[in-house]
């Protein structure tokens, strides 16, 4: 009965039946380990944390791990029981912002789980959730990201796409694209985060609050203050629903400051733009000449920021260009970056995809990208790799590829970018593609080009170099998909 008002989100009502029910199951166990007792106790905690109660929630999951962990010495039960209460008690710290401890107890969950379970079991998809959620909070949610993603993709297997525990999965992966400053992307999966849980539960359950924050947290950063107002006033609501005074007040008082903060900022913005406003007026009636304002831009698109690129912390800048998509190799070629960029040697500033349908590939590689942990490296489109207007070559799809949006539509400008935050002659760029980009980058960005770049990797060939005193494409793919610019490339 607990649990089940603990599901309604009646916290009162279930802590008062746990209350009744604790000594009696302490009676039954008396001085023996019972795994029973441990369920109990635990279980009273949970609905304690639910409650914001979280010392003595704290206390209490101790106490369960204290009882799982005697079990294990007494060969009485299995070492997944101890994932549980490691689970339950990380998640207990995160809400005291203990996020260093809760990502250890996570992280040991995850070790015991992933032992003794298939990688994709319901329970191994709860502890990458978990971790990745402690990544992100520890300012780590380029490598949540990666587990975030396969908690996702390992819940709508189980579940479908309308159970809470997808929803849930979506929101902890839409903090970590947050944390990396990917937006879009997070709102799209707090959309859909949202979507499912007003189905799946009431409009007023507890369980809604978190994801509203979250959605309003991106929205902030967007600059869409005014909605984001909305969803922090609609999680207030819901608050004062559930919780009598006192309980869960720090969240009550976090949408409160933000509410607060957000009304200023809504006032400072709309003052400004009256201002802006009558300025532009008062110019526009001195003026003698014509009316038209030449000074408004169409182009609205924020400017492409990327850090300095540090060789000493991360290794070697390098931009990759790629027709990831037609077979396996771009795809491994991934998979060892992101070996060697953990490792500090090299360090990608930039991926490029070629070869019509570009924006296909783009979308395909972001998702790669993101499930081998690479989500803070920007991807962005390329040309048609020599293709001609309207022609499309054949690209394999996957689940990741469809759903990310944090592609940057002008590669070359990116490409640009990325090279200018570099240090002079230290860009190694990798083309596993058609030269068509590179031609494209040395013609118009001749200077910018020789001044940053120490080294030019080409999965490509020459004849031989006796017959010649530069360097001639061969007949390999790369280069016969547009031979023009491959000779050109060599010969620069």
């Amino acid at each position: 009965m607990a649990a089940l008002y603990q599901a309604q989100s009646k916290y009162d009502a279930a802590i008062e039946l746990h209350e009744q029910a604790l000594p009696v199951a302490r009676n039954m166990a008396g001085s023996s380990t019972s795994l029973n007792l441990a369920e109990n106790i635990s279980a009273y905690a949970e609905s304690l944390r639910k409650a914001g109660e979280l010392r003595l929630a704290e206390k209490y999951h101790r106490e369960a791990l204290s009882i799982r962990t005697r079990a294990i010495l007494e060969n009485t039960s299995s070492e997944l029981e101890l994932a549980v209460s490691y689970t339950q008690l990380g998640c207990t710290l995160a809400a005291m912002n203990q996020h260093k401890e809760a990502y250890h107890r996570h992280h040991l969950a995850l070790t015991l789980r992933y032992r003794y379970l298939d990688i994709s079991h319901g329970l191994v998809a709860e502890s990458l959730n978990y971790c990745a959620e402690s990544l992100c909070e520890l300012g780590r949610g380029d490598e949540g990201v990666s587990l975030a993603f396969h908690a996702v993709a390992i819940r709508k297997s189980i579940f479908g796409t309308s159970h809470p525990a997808y929803a849930h999965a979506l929101s902890v992966l839409a903090s970590c694209y947050h944390s990396v400053g990917r937006y879009s992307d997070a709102c799209d999966c707090l959309e859909t985060c949202l979507q499912i849980c007003e189905v799946a539960f009431s409009k007023s359950h507890a369980n809604i609050i978190p994801n509203l924050m979250k959605y309003g947290n991106v929205l902030r950063s967007t600059g869409d203050l005014i909605k984001a107002r909305s969803l922090y006033q609609r999680a207030m609501a819901i608050h004062q629903f559930n919780f009598k005074e006192g309980q869960q007040s720090g969240q009550f008082e976090k949408c409160w400051r933000i509410i607060e903060s957000l009304n200023q900022q809504i006032r400072k913005k709309d003052k400004g733009e009256i201002e802006s406003i009558t300025s532009s007026l008062r110019r526009s009636s001195c003026s003698t000449t014509d009316t038209t304002d030449s000074s408004v831009s169409v182009d609205n698109v924020s400017p492409i920021k990327l850090s300095s690129a540090d060789i000493e912390a991360k290794g070697t800048p390098v931009i990759i260009f790629t027709d990831i998509g037609r077979d396996v190799d771009d795809e491994m070629a991934l998979v060892l970056l992101s070996s060697l960029t953990r490792k500090h040697l090299l360090n990608p500033i930039a991926v490029i995809t070629t070869l019509s349908p570009q924006r296909d590939r783009a979308h395909l590689a972001r998702g790669s990208l993101d499930t081998l942990g690479l989500a803070g490296v920007p991807v962005g489109i390329g040309g048609q790799g020599g293709v001609a207007d309207g022609v499309d070559l054949e690209v394999y799809e996957a689940d990741h590829s469809r759903s990310s949006s944090s592609i940057y539509e002008s590669g070359m400008e990116l490409v640009c970018q990325a090279l200018d935050s570099a240090p002079n002659k230290s860009v190694q760029i990798l083309c596993l593609a058609s030269l068509s980009d590179m031609a494209e980058l040395i013609q118009e960005h001749e200077d910018l080009f020789t001044s940053k770049v120490k080294e030019v990797v080409v999965m490509g060939g020459v004849v031989p170099m006796e017959s010649s005193e530069i360097l001639i494409p061969d007949t390999a793919y790369n280069n016969n998909c547009d031979l023009p610019a491959a000779k050109f490339v060599y010969e620069k």
